[in-house]
């Protein structure tokens, strides 16, 4: 831009690294109480006294920060198939044999024991 307005300048900003007010003020307490925020979400969630609420809500806030989450896991399944070469009179021969043993009449399965009523007369 003409005159040297606007746009990025070495120098300019704020400075990297660099604490604004409430975070100094963060610091300075958390250095006070000689506790983390997750050290005290913790003791919460150990103290028996607290509300079971209260403590149910902390051990939901502090989870992510003490147990990694799940990974997925690859689950593929390579499988290698060998296929022969059937000439067309062996495949026919093979689709004959499926039919005729798809289509077989077979004797019914009878059920040997002792029978009894479960519910109602006999």
């Amino acid at each position: 831009m003409a005159g040297g307005h606007g746009g990025r300048r070495p120098g300019a900003g704020r400075k990297a690294g660099g604490h604004n007010k409430r975070t100094l003020a963060f610091h300075a307490e958390v250095a006070k109480s000689k506790q983390t925020p997750l050290e005290y979400m913790v003791a919460v969630m150990h103290d028996e006294s607290a509300d079971k609420d209260r403590r149910d809500r902390m051990a939901a806030s502090a989870a992510p920060y003490l147990h990694p989450r799940l990974q997925v896991v690859d689950s593929r399944i390579v499988a290698e198939v060998k296929v022969s070469q059937l000439s067309e009179e062996e495949r026919r021969q093979r689709a004959r044999a499926a039919i005729l043993e798809a289509f077989a009449e077979r004797p019914p399965r009878v059920v040997e024991g002792e029978y009894r009523v479960i519910a109602g007369e006999k």
